[in-house]
C-alpha cells in the first residue's frame, strides 16, 4: 500500500491497533479485545479505536468460514428428554 498514501495511512493505522490490542477478560467466562482509550495516540489529537483491528478478525473469520463450510453448520440437541 505504500504507493497510496491512504492505504499506507490505514495499514499503518492497523499495526498500530494490533500493537496496542489488549485481552479483557468478563464475567460469564467471555473475553473482548479492545484497544484501550489510555493508549499511547499515534500523533498529537489521534483518538485510540479498534475498528479496524476488529474488522480484520471479522474478514478472517468469514474467510475461515469460506474455506471450512461443515466448521459453521448450526447445531442443535433432542429437546423431547429434557
Amino acid at each position: 500500500p505504500q504507493n497510496n498514501p491512504q492505504q499506507a495511512e490505514l495499514w499503518v493505522e492497523l499495526k498500530w491497533q494490533l500493537e496496542n490490542l489488549v485481552r479483557v477478560a468478563k464475567k460469564h467466562q467471555t473475553i473482548n479485545y479492545e484497544v484501550p482509550a489510555n493508549a499511547t495516540p499515534r500523533f498529537a489529537g489521534h483518538k485510540p479505536h479498534d475498528d479496524l483491528v476488529i474488522s480484520l478478525f471479522l474478514l478472517m473469520r468469514a474467510a475461515w468460514n469460506i474455506k471450512n463450510p461443515e466448521g459453521r453448520r448450526a447445531s442443535s440437541f433432542d429437546r423431547e428428554h429434557i
